[in-house]
């Protein structure tokens, strides 16, 4: 079996001998399960006919006892003659039984009694039923199986009013005997099974008698088939065989008729086919493996001939001579392929001479330090920054340890260091500080790992050293920065988007942000958006501009909270020229803040108190000369109409002054306005002027300079509803509510009339009107009138600039 011709020839025995073997397994499971199948489906086939018979069979009884009960006479001593006669040992029956429907018994030729739930039921549906009655020996005869055959009898009305009972032996009913007695191919048979009672009623094997099912959960075919299923199955029987089974229910009795066939007899034809299939694969085997032996000796001739020529130039000294080629093959390729490679011999050795002299260049020339040591210490080669170094020659430096070079300290860390990859072979990566003969100090970082043999031994050591002397200098310089970069203030560095790179403790402590939270976000995360101070994109804007920033601004911390932060921000450019960063110094300047705003609402509460003196002393001195108005008009009568108007107007002004003495400002509000003008009115009108405002309202506040014309218009428009409308219609409505275009405020005053077609006209009639007119400001306000029915309804719509939605004397909160 050393022979390779013979290995090769035995695997491919063996590989031949699996795939046949898998190919015949294959076939043969595919053939068994083609063949379960259609014999399954043959018995089945068989099976159902014979149930079908013995259904048949069945009806016919049942239709042989309707017509009997149907010719029974009244008469009760006929009907017992006639039962006696279709019963007994001479009669059809073994017995016959005539019940009323209240279970009288009417006449009785040898039954003791009648299951009363199955009369019932077939007296409830008139359907006949069949039953087992229980069995009954003979002498020296084994036990009997017994069933009933139960109709129900129609009475004179059509109603069921009696019913009759028979009662057969299996063993007297020709229908079970060709099942009872025939074989099912050669070793299998039928069987007729009550499932019900778990019974065997009827067997291959002649007997006609009552045999137990296998007990429940021993056998999942039988299961299946007393569970109603109707079909064919694989299951072992109580002997332990394997059969081949198939079942058809018999639906007048509630049996079902079986047949099995043991496997061994199905799948014989399996069976002679699987010998004939192993036969031929021997044969084929055997064919084979001779012909493969012969051939691949032939084929590896020329592979025994070179052996042979290698032999005899390993035993000599000679040059190595191509080998002798006489194929045209894969092995004639491989004889020639390994002639070329004793050619290129030579070639390799040459080349592999120039890679000793190229990696001998690239050590050279390495920026690094590269040495090799023998196990005592002495330098095997150094490279030329190591003779630099030690201003050295090769000849100078090989054979001579490290006492030539260090002081003695930096020999004894040294041999330290480099112990481990003498004992243990390990790699040590390390940090050495070294001082010369002359005591110049420096720092190198080294990686020292062991040279092995081809036995694994560890013949030398290979040392690279970087010096990083001024690479420590400049950490130590960086270490410097950063403690000077955790300062008091807080420091952010940004990139040019404006993503945050680092941040300093003092940020962390004064936004509340955990450091390295906000690493890779922008720094517009801390904007506040507090009215009167720049937005974050003029900021940027200025700085780009500028290449610097400096200022204060409200800013949000982490929890919600706002700070004041007071700072610089700087650009820091590259070579070339453009913002690769930006430098943020910021203080937390809260305090300085809020003690500024509090000086500021202390003054502003000053000058609010002189401004409300200030609008108080002016509302009483208009109310004065109001006054004097009135006293002029009691005076002069004829002059009533015009003073009356022109007191009316001067309290407008007044209403504009006493709001603006309340208030904590010099502004209005637009609600408050038109509510102390309706009320003014009423007053002095003696008119209902009901004022409606819906709520929650947004406060509008009217610009300081556009307050008294505003006043004076609302005023006259209101005035003019209360004298047309007056008190005899119900007076008038005002209602403030928004208007139809965004950020306006619509004000509409309702009264009785009508408005005439000169409603517009500029003149002496509509004075008021002209007025109003007059005051109206040129944007910001529009008026329109219009007529529904006969109520007159005046719409004021006041937009921006008129009115705004913020105070803007009141200062930025906290």
């Amino acid at each position: 079996m050393n022979s390779l011709t013979s290995r090769i020839t035995v695997a491919l025995l063996a590989l031949l001998l699996v795939g046949l073997g898998a190919l015949s397994m294959t076939a043969l499971s595919m053939l068994r399960s083609d063949l379960e199948t259609m014999l399954g489906q043959q018995q089945f086939s068989t099976v159902r006919m014979a149930a079908d018979a013995i259904g048949v069979a069945l009806q016919q009884r049942i239709d042989a006892l309707a017509q009997l009960g149907a010719s029974l006479p009244s008469a009760p001593a006929a009907r017992r003659a006639a039962l006696h006669a279709h019963s007994g040992a001479s009669g059809r029956y073994l017995g016959l039984q005539l019940l009323g429907a209240d279970g009288t018994v009417l006449a009785s030729n040898g039954i003791d009694g009648v299951d009363p739930a199955l009369r019932q039921a077939v007296l409830a549906d008139g359907r006949p039923r069949i039953g087992r009655a229980g069995g009954g020996a003979r002498a020296g005869q084994p036990e009997q199986i017994r069933f009933v055959l139960t109709i129900a009898l129609p009475g004179a009305d059509g109603g069921r009013t009696a019913t009759l009972t028979a009662v057969s032996a299996l063993e007297r009913e020709g229908f079970l005997a060709p099942y009872s007695l025939r074989a099912y191919g050669q070793t299998g048979g039928y069987m007729l099974v009550a499932p019900g009672e778990r019974l065997v009623l009827a067997a291959t094997s002649g007997r006609i008698g009552s045999a137990a099912l296998p007990a429940p959960g021993s056998n999942a075919l039988v299961e299946r088939f007393v569970a109603g299923y109707e079909g064919s199955g694989t299951a072992r029987n109580l002997q332990g065989v394997e059969v081949l089974a198939s079942a058809k229910r018999i639906g007048l009795a509630n049996w079902y008729l079986a047949a099995a066939l043991p496997t061994q007899e199905a799948y014989a034809p399996v069976a002679a086919m699987q010998q004939r299939l192993l036969l031929a694969a021997a044969t084929l085997l055997l064919l084979v493996g001779a012909l493969a032996w012969w051939t691949l000796r032939q084929q590896l001739a020329p592979v025994q001939r070179a052996l042979r020529a290698l032999g005899r130039i390993n035993a000599g000294s000679a040059v190595p001579q191509p080998l002798p080629n006489s194929g045209r093959h894969e092995i004639g390729a491989l004889i020639d392929a390994f002639n070329q490679l004793l050619a290129t011999a030579s070639q390799r050795e040459a080349a592999l001479q120039q890679s000793e002299r190229t990696l001998f260049d690239i050590l050279e020339h390495a920026d690094g330090y590269v040495y090799l040591k023998d196990r005592a210490g002495r330098y095997l080669f150094a490279n030329r920054p190591v003779r630099t170094l030690f201003g050295r020659s090769m000849a100078d430096i090989i054979g001579h340890d490290d006492s030539l070079f260090f002081d003695a300290a930096t020999v004894a860390a040294l041999q330290r260091t480099e112990a481990p990859v003498w004992e243990q072979g390990q790699t040590v990566r390390t940090e050495e500080t070294t001082h010369n003969q002359h005591g110049v100090a420096a720092i190198y970082q080294s990686v020292k790992l062991p040279l092995r043999d081809q036995a694994g031994t560890i013949y030398a050591m290979c040392g690279i050293s970087h010096d990083i002397t001024e690479r420590r200098a400049a950490e130590a310089a960086l270490r410097i920065a950063a403690i000077s970069f955790e300062s008091v203030a807080a420091i952010v560095i940004l990139d040019a988007r404006l993503r945050i790179l680092r941040a300093n403790q003092a940020f962390s402590r004064i936004t509340g942000y955990l450091p390295g939270t906000l690493d890779g976000r922008r720094i517009t995360l801390l904007d506040a958006a507090q009215p009167g101070q720049p937005s974050y994109r003029s900021l940027w804007r200025s700085l780009r501009r500028h290449g610097a920033w400096q200022g204060s601004l409200w800013q949000r911390r982490r929890d919600g909270s706002l700070f004041y932060a007071s700072g610089s921000l700087t650009a820091v450019h590259d070579e070339s020229g453009q913002v690769s960063h930006y430098v943020c110094h910021l203080l937390d300047a809260t305090d300085d803040a809020r003690r500024e705003q509090q000086r500021r609402r202390d003054e502003l509460a000053q000058r609010e108190a002189l401004v409300r003196e200030v609008h108080h002393r002016i509302k009483n001195n208009l109310q004065g000369i109001t006054g004097i108005q009135r006293q002029c008009a009691a005076q002069h009568p004829d002059t009533a109409a015009p003073i009356q108007t022109a007191i009316d107007q001067v309290q407008s002004i007044s209403v504009i002054h006493g709001l603006r003495g309340r208030a904590r400002s010099a502004s209005v509000r637009l609600c408050e306005l038109t509510q102390a003008i309706c009320e003014q009115v009423a007053q002095s009108r003696q008119t209902p002027v009901r004022f409606v405002m819906p709520t929650p309202w947004q406060a509008w506040h009217v610009a300081e300079n556009e307050a008294v014309p505003l006043a004076l218009v609302l005023n006259e428009l209101i005035v003019n509803a209360a004298k047309h409308g007056g008190a005899a219609h119900d007076g008038v409505d005002v209602r403030l509510a928004p208007g139809q275009q965004p950020d306006s405020v619509c004000v509409t005053i309702r009264n009785h009339g009508q408005l005439g077609n000169d409603y517009r006209h500029k003149g002496p009639p509509h004075n008021g009107l002209d007025l109003v007119s007059a005051l109206m400001p040129p944007a910001g306000a529009h008026l329109d009138f219009r007529q529904e029915h006969d109520t007159v309804i005046i719409a004021l719509e006041c937009e921006p600039p008129i009115i705004s939605r913020t105070d803007p004397d009141l200062p930025p909160p906290p």
